[in-house]
């Protein structure tokens, strides 16, 4: 599940693995952390593909797809079980202006210039937040784990407390092993509970303007809810498109079994 994200994959073209490379220092620099990441691709894409990684068409697949991924992702969790996870309404994950509600979870700050930033350590990662970290809460908030039970299992098992309905879970489709929790796992599960609530940052040019009315049109512009027909267009494309996803995926796995 680590693959969702990748730095700069086009400049693993022409990249060869550094014998000298340290795993302790992988986050050190931008150079190290590719070589890392070309150490994990080796490791998870089976070896008679790995010739592909001197292909530049490759990487420009591997990242439209891993891109398109992300999205299903997101559009799953958001769309279909937000609501049971953050104990909210549907229309409070809709539009940025409702987003805002959480803007203290995710660590959004806003200081007195008006530029934004976000907190590392933010609320939402902790377990029964109390103000300062704590090691032994970090990467326990509840909502990181039924964010992992969308993303494997489906929005439906969340809504059902574990149980799947219908079309094998995604686990399944996937092929993850049952090997427990893993650090990728938990990275992507704290990376998609932040971005749920993603993408209302204040707009400096916006706090800087002078001209009420045209900031007061804005807002409302911005504030301005989707059509009925919108969003069900929105829902059936990403239903339509995970169904293809995993109809086909299903099939491989079936192809693989005869």
């Amino acid at each position: 599940m680590n693959m969702l994200w990748l730095r700069h994959p086009e400049q693993l073209t022409d990249l060869s693995l550094d014998i000298n490379y340290d795993p302790m220092r992988h986050y050190d620099s931008v150079d190290v952390k590719l070589q890392g990441q070309l150490r994990d691709l080796r490791d998870i894409i089976p070896g008679k593909f790995h010739k592909e990684f001197e292909n530049h068409m490759f990487w420009k697949e591997f990242k439209k797809q891993m891109q398109q991924q992300r999205s299903n992702g997101i559009s799953r969790i958001r769309l279909y079980a937000g609501p049971a996870i953050f104990d909210c309404k549907a229309s409070d994950l809709a539009t940025v202006t409702r987003r805002m509600r959480f803007k203290e979870e995710i660590g959004f700050v806003e200081e007195a210039d008006g530029t934004t930033r976000y907190k590392a350590l933010c609320p939402i990662i902790y377990k029964e937040y109390e103000g300062r970290h704590d090691k032994t809460k970090i990467f326990l908030n509840p909502a990181l784990f039924q964010v992992y039970t969308a993303l494997v299992r489906g929005s439906a098992a969340v809504k059902g407390k574990g149980e799947t309905v219908g079309r094998p879970p995604l686990d399944d489709t996937w092929g993850l092993k049952s090997t427990g929790i893993t650090p990728g796992a938990i990275a992507v599960s704290t990376i998609y509970t932040h971005r749920l609530n993603l993408k209302f940052k204040v707009p400096r040019q916006e706090a800087k303007c002078s001209n009420l009315f045209n900031k007061k049109k804005k807002n409302k512009k911005a504030n301005q809810p989707r059509t009925a027909n919108s969003q069900k267009r929105i829902l059936s494309e990403d239903e339509n498109g995970d169904q293809e996803n995993d109809t086909e995926s299903v099939k491989q796995n079936k192809r693989r079994k005869y």
